[in-house]
């Protein structure tokens, strides 16, 4: 068996007659996950059972499986970008509280994803699982706890009248807690569906960018019936949101969640769920076929110019991926990712509130236009990945956020207000897509064939994801509002300092290091010398952890 040079995302090992040995011989042990996945080889020979699922995706599966995921990214979009305004602008919690209850969603959900990736993951499942599949099982119940809790975020504390803020914050938790597991549950259930549906890595791509259209697509609906809502029952078109418009809300919860139901219907209608055979099935026929080719000695045939093939799965379990140091980088990686895509969204509508003095229905339409640039550059990505690779993919994407922050920071005036900060949105959308699409594409290649624990990687992405988010904005909120600048608001600085995960190639040494240079280069020791600490926790080491170094050390 030749020793491989490099990963091969998409294939199996394959093992020629002539090496083959007796299972009780072959090592599959955590320590040659590597040797066994990674052979960069040219041969044409697939894996058992694939054959059906790289000849191509039919137009049912695609858009089946693109529209399995609106409702959590219905939910999503009202969750980022409209949660804060919510509770700080209608129901007049403070800073801080409007930022414990995201923190308690985003720590439910981190909590929740591991174990929804692990239990998702068993074989021993229930009749029904079985025949339903585990998959869409998962996705099923993480749909009815959507359902059933997230109305109640947005409708306002039932019985609460004259209640403290506090107490209405533990009115909110166990509602926040039930649709953050069960936005989990369809989140990492629908993830790892890709591996189950096509080994071919340009496939895997497709569906990443099928999927994020379609949230795209969910983000313009929602700030479409938001603008819709907010326009035509506006007494006041340039009073900013208050408290007047909390039925509003109510409105816009339902209508997006009459959507939400419609599309989770096409999806389990049309997607079915066709299991690649399990660690022992891959063993078994391998065995049989490699016995079953291999020729007699009577028969004087030279076993060395046999092409049967065996391909040989190595099975990873979870405690096989912690073991992984790419695991590590991609976790790093889409991290990173998502705290520059969910900040943005969460942030932006507060800068165009408190920071230009928009009008209400400007937190509609302007993310509106950073949607629609994330939506037409979906269209390209998947030739973009095809021609330059992933990780050249992935360092555009930043560049074009990292410029589209600059602009923010820099943006000021009527000139900006009127037409600039339709540029600088456009740009914020089409830099958010192409690294999320490409991240969650290195994140399936880094799966690779090994389904059997495709939920379990996915569950400890978003772990690392949700966590990160839930902590950053409550620092953020602490330190919101900042009293040593009148002019610039927080929400400003942080749509700057967010992008540095991704751009800043700084060499420091320490934290306080790092700090100061931040400081200088971005210009905000006028703001909150403590922000910066704010961004340094975010990064997660003594520097900045930066994406587009985390993707320099990827084989992808």
């Amino acid at each position: 068996m030749k020793k491989p040079e490099e990963r091969d995302s998409a294939d199996m090992l394959i093992v020629r007659a002539e090496s083959y040995t007796a299972p009780a011989n072959r090592g599959m042990g955590a320590s040659s996950r590597i040797r066994c996945r990674g052979l960069n080889h040219k041969s044409t020979h697939k894996p058992l059972g694939a054959e059906s699922k790289m000849a191509g995706l039919t137009f049912r599966t695609r858009f089946g499986y693109g529209v399995g995921h609106v409702l959590n990214d219905l939910c999503s979009a009202m969750w980022f970008t409209y949660l804060l305004i919510y509770f700080h602008h209608v129901l007049l919690f403070n800073n801080s509280l409007a930022g414990v209850v995201l923190l308690i969603g985003q720590v439910a959900d981190a909590l929740s994803t591991p174990f929804v990736g692990k239990e998702a993951d068993r074989t021993d499942d229930l009749a029904f699982c079985a025949r339903y599949g585990r998959r869409k099982s998962w996705h099923l119940a993480g749909t009815i706890c959507v359902l059933c809790a997230f109305p109640f975020i947005f409708l306002g504390c039932l019985g609460c009248s004259g209640a403290s803020d506090w107490a209405q914050v533990v009115y909110y938790a166990p509602f926040v807690v039930i649709f953050q597991f069960g936005w989990a549950s369809t989140q990492i259930s629908h993830l790892a569906l890709i591996p189950n549906i096509t080994q071919d890595p340009n496939d895997r791509t497709e569906l990443n960018a099928i999927r994020y259209a379609f949230t795209v697509a969910s983000n313009i609906t929602v700030y479409l019936v938001t603008w819709l809502v907010l326009g035509l029952e506006s007494q006041d078109p340039e009073a900013g949101i208050g408290p007047r418009d909390i039925n509003k809300f109510r409105y816009i919860v339902f209508i997006v969640l009459a959507i939400g139901c419609l599309f989770v219907t096409l999806f389990h209608v049309m997607v079915k769920e066709d299991n690649l055979p399990d660690y022992a099935t891959w063993q078994r026929v391998a065995i049989n076929n490699a016995e079953a080719s291999e020729p007699s000695q009577a028969e004087g045939t030279n076993v060395a110019s046999s092409s049967a093939c065996v391909p040989v799965h190595c099975r990873m379990t979870a405690t096989d991926w912690l073991k992984d140091r790419q695991f590590y980088q991609v976790a790093f990686l889409y991290m990173g990712t998502r705290l520059f895509c969910n900040l943005t969204q969460a942030y932006v509508p507060i800068y165009l509130q408190d920071s230009l003095h928009l009008s209400e229905e400007s937190v509609a339409y302007i993310p509106l236009v950073m949607y629609v640039s994330g939506f037409l550059t979906t269209m390209i990505l998947k030739a973009l990945n095809k021609f330059i690779g992933r990780k050249a993919s992935f360092i555009l994407g930043t560049l074009i956020g990292g410029a589209a922050c600059i602009g923010i920071w820099l943006g000021e005036g009527d000139v900006y207000c009127k037409y600039l900060l339709y540029v600088v949105t456009a740009m914020l959308g089409a830099g958010g897509s192409i690294m999320l699409i490409t991240s969650l594409s290195i994140t399936a290649d880094l799966i690779g064939p090994n389904i059997e624990s495709g939920a379990f990687v996915y569950g400890a992405m978003s772990f690392t994801d949700k966590l990160s988010n839930g902590i950053a904005v409550m620092l953020i909120q602490n330190l919101n509002p900042c009293t040593t600048n009148p002019i610039r608001s927080l929400q400003q600085c942080l749509l700057v300092l967010q992008a540095g995960h991704h751009h800043q190639h700084l060499s420091v040494s320490n934290y306080s290091q790092w700090a100061h240079t931040v400081r200088s280069v971005a210009k905000c020791s006028h703001v909150c010398p403590m922000y910066v600490y704010t961004y340094v926790m975010c990064t997660g080491r003594t520097g900045p952890m930066s994406a587009t170094y985390a993707t320099s050390s990827l084989r992808v």
